[in-house]
């Protein structure tokens, strides 16, 4: 059984209790929806792809966007070059600011389109898109407990 999530350690995690989460799956069931992913843990534990239809969707708007970029055949490219480009400073001072940066980049992004929804007509194109979700991803994977609030040394 794999337990890989995009944003490993995310609050709130399912991981550890994914063996008992899957127990409940009938086999039967030919849709898999989501509707609070964070770290898609339950998701990424060998379900995807298994169904005709899959939906995962999260109410941080910033982490939908995260998750569409990557699944959006316009943007998942572009977001897995920008996602592997990310450098990883040596020094605490400049891998601070990039948290900062990042989280900045995200938090002004969603702040001002909290009531709109993700897929209503593609309201960002596909450069924002990309942005909020490599930022999104900096903030949550640098921060302390995957909070994307306060930067985290260990990560």
């Amino acid at each position: 059984m794999s337990t890989y999530n995009l944003l490993n350690g995310y609050v709130g995690s399912k991981t550890p209790y994914i063996s008992k989460i899957k127990a409940l799956f009938d086999d039967s069931c030919t849709k898999y929806i989501e509707p609070y992913c964070g770290g898609a843990g339950v998701y990424f534990s060998n379900y995807n792809g298994q169904y005709e239809k899959e939906w995962i969707n999260d109410r941080n708007l910033s982490i939908a966007i995260l998750y569409k970029s990557l699944t959006d055949s316009e943007t998942r490219e572009d977001t897995i070059k920008a996602l592997l480009d990310i450098k990883k400073p040596d020094d605490l001072e400049t891998a601070q600011a990039q948290f900062q940066e990042a989280k900045k980049g995200m938090f002004n992004m969603s702040a001002n389109s909290k009531s709109r929804r993700l897929n209503s007509d593609r309201w960002f194109n596909n450069d924002v898109m990309v942005k909020v979700a490599r930022n999104t991803f900096l903030a949550y994977s640098q921060s302390f407990n995957c909070s994307a609030v306060s930067y985290s040394k260990n990560k």
